[in-house]
């Protein structure tokens, strides 16, 4: 099929839809008959003058024969358009099934069974108090004695400084195996868990990876592996197309020795599920028995024109029959902003709530993809609305994320 042999669903792979174009109006059919008969005419006058021919001649030379090349044109032209009509009508038939298959595999989304997301402003409470309480970046000393600037850092319960990354990740990882202990249990340690790590962190990879094994020593993961920072709405992208029955455990980290100007800290992590996964009854069944409240996170669109970038992304969302009213910013131009705007309007959609993370929970590097998107997951818990992820890595990417109804 055409463009389906590829990992992104990009309908720029499709050949473009075919247009008739436009044929002679109805009268050019009389006025070539004229003409033919004017033609007919001449040439049997001229060799008449130098020849004798019978009236019957005459006649035909005037009126017959040109009425034949009249009608064997007129068919064969009649012939040819039918036959561009048809074909036309054909490849746009394809056209349409394949654009529409593309679109059904493009709205496959990934299912997120767990979600937790600790920032400055709490675990899991960040989403209520920048909606509900108007939660914004506070200017604040790094280190006692130095210039107070705009930036959040991980409210921990226990007093750890900024420069102890190790000790400061031991911790989260602590409090993260307890939360997410439950998902490490029958039925859902039947199916393979693979892990990947977005680091954006003082902390190097290897040393991150020997702290999670430690507290998860107990635990066979199928694979761990690291993401590159800077292309993880890209890697969503491509695991959404890698169809099976396996969970795919995404740990976004960022924390700071010193932090920049509006910078946030910030530890999340999504635990998804592809539909067919879902679709086991016993995985149906753990769902339903615990009372996880599915949220489907939709295939990101990727890319530099906002047009299509909007479009797609917001089609690949499309299949959700709630509203789309929200929109999460995450590290985009200033100037884009307004035109984000501009295009979500022209295409036909009007936002209520606008939210721009870079002001609230401080700019997360180069995991602001994953800690955005785990915002709009907190959020669609407890909203119907659809949520609009807007991140910008090295092009801007546009993602739906919405409460689920696969199993209600």
């Amino acid at each position: 099929m055409w463009g389906l042999n590829k990992v992104a669903i990009d309908f720029a792979l499709l050949p473009e839809r075919k247009t008739l174009p436009k044929f002679p109006h109805w009268w050019i059919w009389p006025l070539l008959l004229v003409v033919f008969v004017i033609i007919g005419t001449t040439i049997t006058f001229f060799i008449s003058i130098n020849h004798t021919i019978s009236n019957n001649w005459f006649l035909g030379g005037i009126v017959f024969i040109p009425l034949l090349f009249w009608a064997v044109v007129s068919s064969f032209w009649l012939y040819c358009v039918q036959n561009l009509k048809r074909y036309t009508i054909g490849w746009n038939k394809l056209y349409d099934t394949q654009y529409a298959q593309m679109t059904e595999l493009g709205q496959q989304p990934l299912y997120v069974i767990f979600n937790g997301l600790y920032t400055e402003q709490g675990y899991q409470d960040t989403a209520r108090k920048i909606t509900q309480e108007g939660a914004f970046l506070q200017s604040k000393e790094p280190l006692q004695g130095t210039q107070a600037i705009l930036h959040a850092k991980l409210a921990l319960e226990e007093p750890i400084r900024s420069s102890a990354i190790d000790i400061r990740v031991s911790y989260l990882l602590e409090r993260f195996y307890k939360q997410i202990a439950a998902f490490l249990d029958a039925p859902w340690d039947k199916y393979p868990l693979h892990v990947r790590f977005c680091l954006d962190s003082p902390l190097d990879q290897k040393h991150l990876q020997a702290l999670w094994k430690k507290q998860f020593s107990t635990y066979q993961f199928a694979s761990i592996g690291f993401i590159d920072p800077a292309q993880s709405s890209q890697f969503i992208d491509t695991w959404i197309d890698d169809e099976n029955e396996a969970l795919l455990l995404v740990v976004s980290l960022h924390l700071f020795d010193f932090p920049q100007e509006k910078e946030g800290e910030a530890f999340s992590a999504l635990l998804l599920a592809s539909e067919s996964l879902l679709s086991i009854p016993l995985v149906k069944q753990a769902i339903t028995s615990q009372a996880i409240p599915l949220v489907s996170l939709h295939r990101p669109e990727i890319g530099q024109d906002l047009d299509k970038v909007i479009h797609n992304g917001v089609l690949w969302g499309a299949k959700e029959e709630a509203e789309l009213n929200t929109i999460w910013y995450s590290h985009i131009e200033p100037e884009l902003i307004p035109k984000i705007a501009t295009t979500l309007n022209e295409q036909g959609t009007t936002l209520k709530n606008i939210y721009h993370l870079d002001n609230t929970i401080g700019h997360t590097g180069n995991c602001g993809y994953f800690t955005a998107v785990a915002l709009a997951i907190e959020h669609a818990q407890n909203s119907e609305d659809k949520q609009l992820v807007v991140c910008q890595e090295n092009e801007v990417s546009v993602s739906v994320v919405v409460k689920s109804k696969l199993l209600s």
